[in-house]
């Protein structure tokens, strides 16, 4: 009798065992298996604009060590995205790192308002490239970017 009743209290430690271990399966599974990584990068509030007539526009811009940009102002919106190196970035009137005035690295993304100055706008490096993203939303054609007195070292942006 003795040994029938440790024979069956193994059988239910294994079975409870069993239980526990099938249990965490899924999770570690599932935890393993996570296909992506998501982060909010930016949020900002846009300027009120025509819902009709909305276009995105997304220009990639890179810059050779040390290159910059002339001082100039945007007709639309502006969310830049940084993908690699390091970005210097000034926006006149603005005070805090999500509003366009910092240095910014890969990953990081900040808001330009229309019509801004965008004073400073340049390659923190002088050894390594750098590049990003700029994401125009606009609700009417207008130019992209207006050089402000010289030469738009960036083209026809």
């Amino acid at each position: 009798m003795r040994l029938n009743l440790r024979a069956r209290n193994l059988q239910i430690l294994v079975i409870v065992a069993y239980g526990l271990i099938a249990s965490a399966i899924p999770s570690v599974l599932l935890a393993q298996s996570k296909p992506e990584n998501v982060r909010q990068v930016l949020a900002q509030k846009l300027p009120n604009m025509n819902g009709n007539n909305l276009k995105i526009t997304i220009v990639e811009v890179n810059y050779a060590p040390g290159a910059a940009s002339v001082c100039h102002t945007h007709g639309c919106p502006v969310v830049v995205y940084v993908e690699e190196g390091r970005i210097r970035s000034q926006v006149s009137g603005q005070s805090n790192q999500s509003r366009g005035t910092g240095t910014y690295k890969a990953g990081a993304a900040f808001y330009e308002p229309p019509h801004e100055i965008h004073a400073v706008s340049s390659n923190d490096s002088a050894s390594r490239t750098a590049r990003f993203l700029a994401i125009f939303v606009c609700d009417r054609e207008v130019p992209l970017t207006v050089p402000i007195g010289g030469e738009d070292k960036r083209g026809s942006k």
